[in-house]
């Protein structure tokens, strides 16, 4: 274990790191976001927080919150992360650095 980074054995998940980009359409004022890659492969860990349902024009939606775990320095509100094994997408919403020694971020679960 490298001094400033969480321990391999705590970091059990593969995680993919995707951050949305806004671009303009050429010669027009519509933006348009691309989910752009930045890394695979990130070793992270992300725990169940809490989960809700929330009430909707559309009825009753599940909503659930996770905390991440990750040594990895960039993630910042707004990416997304793509849990590997399983598929499943989450939004960052809030980035906490622990003194450059890991990055603990509240996750929401997004439901496509």
């Amino acid at each position: 274990m490298a001094y400033g980074t969480l321990p391999g054995s705590l970091l059990i998940q593969a995680v993919t790191l995707t951050r949305p980009v806004r671009s303009y359409a050429s010669g027009t004022k519509q933006p348009i976001v691309t989910e752009t890659p930045q890394a695979t492969g990130i070793r992270a860990r992300i725990e169940p927080l809490s989960g809700r349902l929330q009430e909707t024009v559309l009825g009753r939606i599940p909503s659930a919150t996770h905390r991440l775990f990750t040594s990895r320095q960039d993630v910042r509100a707004n990416d997304l992360i793509t849990e590997e094994a399983t598929g499943q997408k989450y939004v960052v919403h809030e980035v906490s650095n622990f003194f450059g020694h890991h990055i603990e971020a509240i996750l929401e679960a997004k439901n496509d």
